[in-house]
């Protein structure tokens, strides 16, 4: 058995409620339920004190479509569990709630929709408009009025069309939320308290997207997707794509976190490496003045933090440089220096060149014995010469296997 109770409800507010004008049980399914719908059948009423519509149903496969209400409630009734086959929504100017539904098809066009308890095998948002707009040869669409609110629901498929004030998605399991269209404009899109969502594709602009206390398995972008800023706490990614440092204009550690991941899940080892640099450069800004700002400090110079190998090839040339011309310095002062197998400590130009080659044997500790320091001052340099040359040589074989081995 189909039912469908219809609750006109007045623009008058009485006790803080909205009047209401009638209330009558009726069959009207595959019909089109207007403010027009009720004038033809009661003359009395005129549309401008039409505000909305409760409707409560019950039965199996049944059709809905509704429009041109500032309100409309759709509900099952008590202790009941009805089924929408096919349901359209549009021009619902103030919000179209739904309440513990089962619906195989939603479509909503310049409608604010909430969703609440309730589960939904596809939505559309502003699939019409869309169509219409490629009819007409549209690419640029305005920003949106409209909001898509959803809490506490199951959705298999939600797929926005058109731009939006926001999409907020809240308690909820979502298989796929699409936003199909490259050219709409979305205020904020914010996922929290729980929600899981499988796949995640997000086109357009985007001025605030808002991940708390969620996952999402596979977060996918396009390479014209725009997001102005992230906000993201106590929530999992699994995997990102077509994320790129120009997606973000905001740059955060969250941001280029996803840049990473999308670098790594599309093998781009110059992206990993750009995105990887700037992560750990804004995750060790704050730090305090002590050893590990110092330590973070030493890796960015020699090493970019692992992803600029570059980097330890020059620190490496700079440190044989600085440490020969020590021991040459030493010998011209009389305070040592190197001494060679024949027993002459080397001064002049022949002794910068032998300096130089003293601070590659010690540097790459390749120790061939034929040349030795003398003194306490370049003892003490070449050892600690030689601790540095270990240090940045298996600094160099980190670097080269973060840049350009599979980092994770």
């Amino acid at each position: 058995m189909r039912k469908m109770t219809l609750t006109l409800l007045g623009t008058n507010l009485i006790n803080g409620q909205y009047e209401k004008l009638l209330k009558e049980e009726w069959n009207i399914d595959g019909k089109v339920i207007n403010p027009d719908f009720f004038i033809s059948r009661y003359p009395h009423l005129r549309k401008e004190e039409i505000y909305g519509c409760e409707a409560y149903i019950d039965g199996e496969n049944l059709i809905v479509h509704a429009e041109d209400f500032r309100f409309f409630n759709l509900k099952a009734f008590i202790n009941s569990t009805p089924t929408v086959s096919y349901c359209i929504m549009s021009c619902i100017s103030d919000n179209c709630t739904f309440n513990d539904l089962f619906v195989r098809r939603l479509d909503v066009e310049n409608t604010n929709l909430i969703l609440a308890e309730s589960r939904v095998s596809e939505l559309n948002v502003g699939i019409g408009s869309y169509i219409d707009n490629i009819s007409k040869k549209k690419k640029a669409i305005e920003p949106g009025l409209v909001y898509t609110d959803i809490r506490d629901s199951k959705v298999d498929e939600i797929r926005v069309f058109v731009s939006n004030q926001f999409i907020n998605i809240q308690g909820s399991n979502i298989q796929r939320l699409m936003l199909e269209n490259q050219h709409i404009k979305t205020d904020a899109i914010r996922v929290w308290q729980n929600t899981n969502i499988e796949r995640c594709k997000i086109l357009g602009n985007v001025n605030t997207l808002q991940i708390k206390n969620s996952s999402i398995s596979d977060l996918e972008f396009s390479e014209k997707t725009l997001v102005d800023s992230l906000d993201f706490k106590f929530s999992f990614v699994n995997r990102t794509h077509n994320c790129f440092p120009h997606t973000f204009v905001q740059k955060s550690i969250d941001s280029w976190k996803l840049v990473m991941d999308s670098a790594r899940n599309s093998d781009d080892s110059s992206l990993l490496a750009l995105a990887g640099y700037e992560y750990m450069k804004l995750k060790t800004r704050n730090l305090s003045l002590g050893f590990s700002k110092i330590t973070s400090l030493l890796m960015e110079v020699t090493s970019g933090y692992g992803y600029k190998p570059r980097r330890t090839i020059i620190s490496s040339l700079l440190l044989w440089l600085i440490f020969g011309m020590i021991y040459w310095v030493l010998a011209q002062f009389g305070l040592g220096g190197i001494k060679t197998s024949d027993g002459t400590i080397q001064r002049g130009l022949g002794g910068f060149a032998y300096s130089l080659y003293f601070s590659v044997i010690i540097f790459t500790t390749t120790g061939f014995g034929d040349i030795t320091p003398v003194g306490v001052m370049a003892k003490v340099f070449s050892g600690l010469e030689a601790v540095m040359g270990i240090s940045i040589m298996s600094l160099f074989i980190f670097t080269l296997t973060k840049r350009y081995g599979n980092s994770d």
